[in-house]
């Protein structure tokens, strides 16, 4: 993911925000075996559903606070998945291949468990939460990581993904 945004490619989201998104989410993974799996699923639910206290004044890095650190919510899981998937997608196969290669991947493999992942992500989050920046932000990677991984532009994958 770090790669696909630090190649410049265009994108919605803007960098500082996604890199932002990625390092916390790391943290708060790390937290997992701390506090197990029960608990850190039961977090991730809470925070879901709980709406987001963003107002004009809000700044970015109070933003990150909201979808972060102890406040991880399934939809920037989401995005981050949705974001590596559309990484390795569009990313030239040989940088993709390599860091694939070193945790043991195949790239048509990895990329089919991200979509499968990512569209859980965005199932949970269109029963569960309302709708915010980072929800959309997944929707978006989402539909470019399907579009770009399956060849499909038609209006059903549009209309399917942005089904809110």
């Amino acid at each position: 993911m770090r790669v696909y945004f630090e190649r410049g490619v265009f994108n919605a989201v803007p960098l500082p925000l996604a890199l932002g998104l990625l390092s916390n989410t790391e943290a708060q993974i790390d937290r997992l075996e701390e506090v197990g799996m029960d608990r850190f699923l039961s977090d991730l639910i809470h925070e879901t559903v709980s709406p987001l206290n963003i107002n004009n004044d809000t700044n970015a890095h109070e933003f990150l606070q909201f979808h972060t650190k102890d406040r991880l919510r399934w939809e920037t899981i989401g995005f981050i998945l949705a974001s590596a998937g559309l990484a390795a997608v569009t990313s030239p196969s040989s940088i993709v291949l390599n860091i694939l290669g070193r945790a043991g991947l195949e790239l048509k493999s990895f990329v089919n468990d991200t979509v499968w992942a990512t569209g859980l992500c965005v199932e949970i989050c269109q029963r569960n939460c309302s709708l915010n920046d980072i929800y959309l932000w997944m929707i978006y990677q989402n539909t470019l990581m399907l579009a770009n991984h399956l060849g499909d532009l038609s209006k059903l994958l549009v209309v399917s993904t942005f089904a809110c």
